[in-house]
């Protein structure tokens, strides 16, 4: 192994140095200790849905010195309030400072590994899938600037330096105050903004569906999340999105778009073996709720009592493979 790398041994190690070397026996006490912080770090990753392999090379953890810091902070959290949440997939209710750090950590490994950019890319959008990763970002974003704003007033009135009077303070106050109520409405007002319009959407694309297929909508997603454990399924899905984005010659695009589109039914139809469900025997609706990766709203409309679902992502064209 390269000196710039090092492996889960090595971690462990220097980890619980002075409990390995005061024991009896200490190559006894570093295998129990490896293998138990072995499966808190597996517990870790798949919570999230990293892929573990990818940091092994030969069978053996092969990891960078520079990324060997975040293997060790997960470690050391892994008992923390937060971390059990993670490791519960309640991502939501953990603070958004330690999911943030961990997911970033992990895209900061995946740019270091030795592998292609199309893997890089699945398994990014495998961890985003499960994680919400992009808007932790953002709320963590958010979060620093409210901080920092209130560091800076805080720094501004408490600062000798600054020579202000107790009426210049105040004066700074009230414009401060007026500022963050307009902000604050603003926030708002782009919130009721986008909700409205989501809601003409969901109107103008809502499509009727059975209780039967209301029902089953909780069960797509568990099929989903086993699909995105199917690494071709993500590479191809990662793919279409490709080849959406440059149609180039129109003929060639349409016939690539259609075989790759009939590998992914192939696939879902391997998957769902796993489930006590008759493929052929499941809706169009059902279908699509499980290959549109989650991009689906229920909802039920009391007062007609009716179900309906909208999707978010293009369904035409894939009719022809529901045979």
């Amino acid at each position: 192994m390269s000196n710039k790398y090092v492996n889960l041994r090595k971690i462990v190690k220097y980890l619980h140095e002075e409990d390995i070397e005061s024991h009896s026996n200490p190559e006894e006490r570093l295998k129990k200790l490896y293998d138990t912080d072995n499966e808190h770090l597996l517990e870790i990753l798949n919570a999230v849905h990293f892929y573990p392999e990818l940091l092994k090379k030969d069978g053996e953890y092969n990891i960078q010195k520079e990324d060997g810091e975040l293997i060790e902070w997960i470690l050391k959290k892994y008992t923390s309030p937060d971390m059990k949440l993670i490791r519960k997939g309640e991502f939501a209710k953990a603070d958004i400072g330690v999911v943030y750090k961990l997911l970033d950590g992990l895209n900061k490994i995946l740019q270091h590994l030795e592998v292609d950019e199309e893997t890089i890319m699945a398994q990014q959008q495998i961890m985003n899938q499960k994680t919400n990763y992009h808007i932790t970002v953002r709320m963590w974003n958010m979060q620093y600037n409210f901080m920092r704003l209130m560091h800076d007033i805080t720094y501004y009135m408490q600062m000798p330096t600054f020579n202000l009077t107790y009426d210049n303070k105040v004066e700074y106050l009230d414009r401060a105050m007026e500022i963050t109520e307009e902000y604050v409405k603003t926030v708002r007002q782009a919130f009721t903004d986008i909700w409205k319009e989501r809601a003409r959407y969901v109107k103008q694309n809502a499509i009727p569906i059975t209780l039967e297929e209301m029902q089953f909508s909780e069960r797509s997603i568990d099929i989903i999340n086993i699909l995105y454990k199917n690494d071709e399924y993500v590479k191809i899905k990662e793919r279409l999105k490709k080849l959406k984005g440059d149609k180039g010659f129109i003929k060639k695009y349409e016939k690539e778009k259609s075989r790759l589109e009939s590998r992914l039914i192939e696939i879902f139809r391997e998957e769902v073996k796993q489930f006590p469900i008759d493929v052929d025997k499941m809706t169009k609706i059902e279908k699509i709720m499980c290959l549109s990766d989650g991009a689906f709203q229920v909802h039920y409309d009391g007062t007609e009592k009716q179900a309906y679902v909208t999707f978010d992502v293009e369904t035409t064209g894939w009719n022809k493979y529901y045979i």
